[in-house]
């Protein structure tokens, strides 16, 4: 499935559950790769409360959660945005 973004932890001590949910406004499988490989504007929402990290995003009807709980927690965590073909604009940290 092609992604807005990934979240990358570099550590051995992290869980990562993946969780993909079609929500009722899902158009189907082969108008949402269409929309996809046409492109669109992507909210990507990271809230990190200690050592757990949720991350969010949603298109097309379908809404994408990545939570990661590190046991050993840095006092810092860089987060890499990546995807194919992709142009990352307006990035906002609160």
């Amino acid at each position: 499935m092609p992604s807005a973004c990934e979240l990358f932890i570099f550590t051995l001590t992290a869980k990562r559950d993946d969780f993909m949910k079609k929500k009722s406004d899902f158009i189907g499988w082969d108008d949402w790769k269409k929309l996809n490989h046409k492109g669109f504007e992507s909210e990507v929402t990271l809230v990190r409360k200690g050592g757990h990290i949720v991350l969010k995003t949603e298109n097309f009807g379908i809404e994408i959660e990545n939570i990661t709980d590190i046991t050993e927690v840095p006092d810092k965590i860089y987060v890499a945005l990546t995807g194919d073909q992709v142009a990352l604009t307006d990035i906002r940290i609160d």
